[in-house]
């Protein structure tokens, strides 16, 4: 399904320029429907060079329905090993490691339930988020790396710069703040009258953000990682946008949209795709539309690969992975994606009884050729996370040029 949004019509943009085409998306619910008349968009000019933090060293698709199948056993990973009371991050691997929560302890597995080891101590309900290069870990109170644990910034849910972590972002109480995983002093970078989310851009020096401008606006802004020169790019009149995830080229964005009696999974172009004629007139696809609410949105660091969570634990959720739940096995336990490792698998947690309880974590292979497997990697875990190096960054969105639009 696509709302084409009247009013506003791109010319080519040649991909070697990197012209970022932002455009502000009026979210109305008779935008998001084929047989209403569309929403139009306006833009927003740059004022000033954005002041930026230098970008890090890196380090080193159209979901389409698919039949399930889904191998039943007690778990890949059986006994878990003991663990010392130090911290110690495991070498990773190219295909990625599931990390979960068990009897108080952090662990990472292959994904075929081999190469189980320890990191540290963890209590059950703390934050736990790997770093993008998959070499350091924000677990509770304290930021874990190769070389030493220290106390992290804030209990606030924090997000990794991009593309090797070296600092954390996040928001509390509506203030965009930022710090080094060294010093661990907290700067503000406000410059809304409320922030609601914020995301690294995978180039490392812009970021987005969510939220409501001292004018009332809402929408989403993209401003440089250490917030100078905001420009919105999606404004949300009569939504409310949630998960602002930009995809691994760093050219579009996944998002969730909260209507009144309708929840959407759209995304967007950001600069428009080479060789693609469709995208002369932007359009907001609806990828995924539901009475919802939608949450949990997982986009894959390597393909146009996305997944949510359809309904609230507690009233049937469910995992969703563009048009396709997932395998029938699951359906009576409530599920939800935790994220994505190469491949492409999506590593999916399911409760058995109860919300509040344990979790069994299952490994999903989704195929591009129609077909796809779920297969249970272990029982009885309080929390989990994908551990795996993202790729090599993209070339990041760069000014907006207004040549970019004929009106």
């Amino acid at each position: 399904m696509r709302a084409s949004i009247r009013g506003v019509r791109f010319r080519r943009v040649d991909r070697a320029q990197w012209i970022v085409a932002l455009l502000v998306l009026s979210l109305i619910a008779a935008a998001c429907s084929s047989s209403e008349p569309a929403a139009t968009t306006t833009t927003v000019a740059p004022t000033s060079p954005a002041t930026t933090t230098p970008p890090e060293t890196s380090v080193a698709t159209t979901t389409t329905s698919v039949a399930t199948t889904t191998t039943v056993a007690p778990g890949l990973i059986g006994a878990l090993p003991q663990c010392e009371d130090a911290a110690v991050i495991p070498a990773s691997i190219d295909d990625g490691q599931v990390s979960f929560i068990a009897g108080g302890t952090v662990y990472v597995a292959d994904a075929d339930g081999t190469n189980v080891q320890c990191v540290t101590q963890a209590s059950s309900d703390e934050p736990f988020l790997w770093g993008p290069a998959a070499d350091r870990l924000v677990a509770g109170d304290a930021v874990i790396t190769e070389d030493a644990a220290t106390p992290a910034p804030t209990t606030a849910m924090q997000t990794w710069s991009r593309p090797t972590g070296k600092a954390l972002v996040w928001v509390d109480g509506g203030r965009l703040l930022k710090s080094n995983i060294v010093d661990i002093q907290a700067r503000d970078l406000t410059f809304l009258a409320r922030h609601d989310a914020v995301t690294y851009h995978p180039a490392g020096v812009e970021i987005a953000t969510t939220g409501e401008a001292d004018d009332g606006t809402r929408g989403v802004w993209l401003a440089s990682n250490e917030g100078g020169d905001p420009r919105l790019i999606v404004r949300a009149e009569e939504a409310i946008v949630h998960d602002f995830t930009f995809t691994h080229d760093g050219q579009s964005a996944f998002f969730l949209a909260e209507h009144d009696d309708e929840w959407h999974v759209h995304d967007i172009f950001l600069v428009l795709p080479e060789g693609d004629p469709e995208a002369n007139e932007f359009d907001a696809t609806i990828r995924y539309s539901s009475a919802g609410p939608l949450s949990h949105l997982v986009v894959s660091p390597w393909d146009w690969m996305w997944a949510a969570q359809d309904r609230t634990c507690g009233s049937g959720a469910r995992v969703v992975i563009g048009d396709t739940v997932v395998p029938l096995e699951l359906a009576e336990v409530e599920t939800y994606p935790v994220g994505w490792l190469p491949g492409p698998r999506l590593v999916v947690a399911a409760y058995g009884d109860g919300c509040d309880g344990v979790q069994d974590l299952w490994v999903l292979d989704v195929g591009f050729d129609g077909a796809s497997s779920a297969t249970l990697l272990v029982s009885g875990v309080a929390g989990a996370a994908v551990r795996a190096a993202v790729p090599d960054p993209p070339p990041p969105l760069g000014d907006v040029s207004t040549d970019a639009f004929t009106w």
